[in-house]
């Protein structure tokens, strides 16, 4: 047996064999000095990142457009790599990522690479035209896959995110939902008539009173007392009870 087919047999060990970021793509070229990484090796730990990241087995992830721009020689398969990206890239979109491989205890090549990065994730969508004020049902909304990365954060994946929520703008079917659309719905109505309550350590008083606006928890509103016809404002504790601090 020669020694190039030997030298190639061990080359072909040590890449299989590589503990930390697996075996190289079989499109890797495995003759010394071929560079590397290449675009399917860049792919495939990019891809290997994202999903190690969210760690919920619910988004696909899939990495396009790879370009590297510096890869070196390879000479025998790295120990470890480390990818180096911005906050900011975990949602997507176009990244640029610096990746550092652990050669030797001594030795780290430094790559830097660019990608468009689809992740595809559950989201809340529409199910069908909702008006402004609207109070969310469960048939109001479905879950959907989509690439949320050209979508500004705040995107909602929960149905118990949503149902029991307001809408605070009128909405098409299939819209996503974000946060700046629902809010809570208030729990006092405007006219609502509730108890006024004013208590301390040594006593406590009550009182009906009419609400001249809504509310919702822990929000101040303004009511008229319905004894005195004077206007008072208060906390908001539940439905049927106002406080009056004192």
């Amino acid at each position: 047996m020669s020694k190039r087919v030997i030298h190639f047999i061990l080359i072909f060990i040590l890449l299989n064999f590589s503990l930390n970021i697996g075996p190289l793509s079989s499109s890797s070229p495995l003759a010394k000095n071929s560079l590397y990484p290449n675009q399917d090796d860049i792919r495939r730990i990019l891809e290997d990142h994202f999903k190690k990241f969210f760690q919920n087995g619910k988004n696909q992830i899939e990495i396009k457009e790879v370009r590297v721009f510096n890869p070196f020689p390879l000479v025998s398969a790295p120990r470890s790599y480390e990818v180096l990206l911005s906050a900011n890239a975990h949602r997507g979109g176009s990244i640029s990522a610096t990746i550092l491989f652990y050669l030797s205890p001594d030795e780290v090549k430094r790559v830097r690479v660019t990608a468009k990065v689809e992740i595809h994730t559950e989201v809340i969508v529409t199910a069908r035209y909702l008006s402004k004020n609207h109070i969310i049902e469960e048939n109001d909304v479905k879950l959907v896959y989509k690439n949320f990365s050209p979508f500004p954060s705040g995107i909602l994946t929960k149905r118990e995110e949503v149902i029991g929520k307001r809408t605070t703008v009128s909405l098409n079917p299939g819209e996503i939902l974000k946060e700046g659309m629902l809010d809570n719905p208030p729990i006092i109505r405007k006219g609502d008539h509730v108890t006024l309550l004013i208590e301390t350590p040594k006593f406590r008083i009550t009182a009906l009173a009419e609400a001249k606006e809504e509310g919702r928890k822990g929000e101040k509103i303004r009511l008229v007392n319905l004894t005195t016809k004077k206007e008072v404002s208060g906390r908001v504790l539940d439905s049927e009870t106002v406080e009056i601090d004192f």
